[in-house]
């Protein structure tokens, strides 16, 4: 029953919300950009995990390896046909992550970023040792994708969707300085 409530509800709220995410990252001296659509449309899967239920949606078009997947207790994840793998605690924290990551194409990524979510970025001598000084964003953040910012920085700390464990973190960061 808890099953059929929660893909109802992901249906009543989310059924056909449709948005493009840009994403600007530096490699080397070049800045790439990219455009990648989400929906929100129940796919006809779902899986008995071990603490409740998850049932799969159609989420970033891109080929992927990964089945998008929402649990039972309300968390984002995605499976490579093994155990649930959290990426956000709730849709709309990642929904609100999506939005910043938008925003950010606005931005200038520092060098060392991080091209795809699966590729880390550097970790040494990063922004994120000036992380301290950031204030959080928990709108957007959870244990697995942490968001940090003030008026002129911002750094997103993830866990890469890799089965590995300890899943391997990766860090983006942007500034509003060009030459940062």
């Amino acid at each position: 029953m808890e099953l059929i409530v929660r893909r109802e509800g992901f249906a009543q709220r989310f059924g056909g919300l449709t948005y493009s995410i840009r994403h600007r990252v530096r490699s080397n001296a070049d800045l790439l950009e990219t455009v990648r659509r989400w929906d929100f449309l129940l796919d006809d899967w779902i899986r008995h995990e071990p603490n409740g239920w998850s049932f799969g949606w159609a989420g970033q078009h891109v080929s992927s390896p990964v089945r998008h997947l929402v649990h039972t207790d309300g968390r984002f994840g995605v499976t490579f046909g093994g155990p649930f793998l959290e990426v956000s605690p709730s849709i709309n924290h990642m929904i609100e992550s999506h939005a910043l990551l938008d925003e950010m194409a606005d931005w200038h990524p520092l060098p060392g970023n991080a091209l795809e979510p699966w590729a880390a970025g550097r970790t040494n001598g990063s922004p994120l040792e000036r992380r301290a000084t950031l204030r959080p964003i928990p709108e957007a953040s959870g244990p697995c994708d942490r968001w940090f910012h003030s008026d002129t920085l911002t750094v997103r700390q993830s866990l890469r969707w890799t089965e590995d464990h300890p899943r391997p973190p990766t860090i983006e960061a942007w500034t509003r300085n060009a030459k940062a």
